[in-house]
């Protein structure tokens, strides 16, 4: 397949000279990233329910495995790196020398006085000409010469690590490991982020009570056994001027 003759263009908006489909390829392989992510997953459990280890030791493990599949899967994929190089290589010199002549012709003509008189600057499609050939040129220079997308990467890094993700509850009950994910989603509490403290509900309730209204809840309370005396505050507890004073 590598000796195929490809007709790639480098100005192809795919940036890979038209070879952009492959990269979807990699979408079949999602089962093959998930069954090794499973054998990995079952081999760490045996070690962490049975053996006492935590699966932070087993990350250089895990790496190897995310490598290994991306490599399997990516790697038949480099056979095409060849020729999108040499398309990258003439496209950025054919591009390259269209846009001298062009940008030379557009100096002469608008800069030196080289325009017809009855030709205005304004509403000239020279201008517009210049920004698109600017662009193909800006694609030509960013052409790929690997056939594959951080997307497609990053699914197969995803398929192969989530047969692992019920290993983590090994590190941190579910209720607190849920506790922090909504924390992090949610932030902290509504009266917390509003600066408002938590308070029980009788708490400064004195204050918005007289002076006989007070009087009488602590007399109220004293006749009877089952509620406590409440807790007033001592500025509340001045004596009314009597006759007698």
């Amino acid at each position: 397949m590598s000796r195929i003759d490809l007709s790639l263009v480098p100005t192809h908006p795919d940036r890979v000279g038209g070879l952009g489909f492959l990269s979807n390829t990699v979408h079949a392989f999602a089962v093959l990233a998930v069954a090794h992510g499973a054998l990995l997953a079952g081999m760490l459990a045996n070690r962490i329910f049975w053996l006492g280890a935590t699966l932070p030791q087993f990350k250089a493990e895990i790496a190897v495995v995310v490598v290994f599949v991306l490599c399997v899967v990516l790697a038949p994929l480099l056979v095409f790196a060849p020729q999108l190089a040499q398309a990258k290589r003439t496209g950025m010199r054919e591009y390259g020398a269209l846009a001298q002549r062009y940008v030379r012709e557009f100096d002469a003509k608008w800069l030196r006085g080289r325009a017809p008189a009855d030709e205005p600057l304004v509403g000239s499609g020279d201008i517009q000409s210049l920004a698109d050939l600017g662009n193909s040129y800006e694609v030509v220079r960013t052409m790929r010469i690997l056939p594959v997308t951080k997307e497609a990467i990053l699914r197969l890094g995803v398929a192969t690590l989530v047969p692992l993700a019920p290993l983590a509850l090994t590190m941190m009950p579910l209720e607190e490991l849920l506790k922090k994910l909504f924390g992090v989603l949610f932030g902290r509490p509504w009266r917390q982020r509003q600066g408002v403290r938590s308070t029980p509900w009788f708490s400064g309730s004195a204050v918005h009570l007289s002076q006989s209204q007070v009087v009488a809840v602590s007399r109220s309370s004293a006749r009877s056994p089952d509620f406590p005396e409440p807790v007033v505050p001592a500025r509340l507890w001045r004596r009314r001027p009597s006759a007698i004073d």
